[in-house]
């Protein structure tokens, strides 16, 4: 089962697809993995229950994948 979240926040990690994130409402599970925009990302870990590290591996351009965090995106959690 899915939840869908809304991003407060986005912190890069320097010249990587790799950050953490910080999301409202808490989450209620554990995923491994979000869907933003079409485009998958990983979660590699959780500080809270409000924010996670995640990684991205696919094919976008760096620019392309960091314009699609923007505040207020919704991000469903698999």
């Amino acid at each position: 089962m899915s939840q869908t979240v809304t991003l407060k926040q986005v912190t890069w990690d320097q010249g990587t697809l790799s950050g953490i994130v910080t999301v409202t409402p808490a989450l209620t599970t554990r995923p491994i993995a979000f869907e933003l925009r079409g485009e998958v990302f990983n979660i590699k870990g959780f500080r809270d229950v409000n924010t996670f590290r995640f990684t991205y591996s696919g094919s976008q351009s760096s620019q392309h994948v960091k314009g699609l965090f923007q505040p207020g995106a919704l991000l469903t959690l698999h």
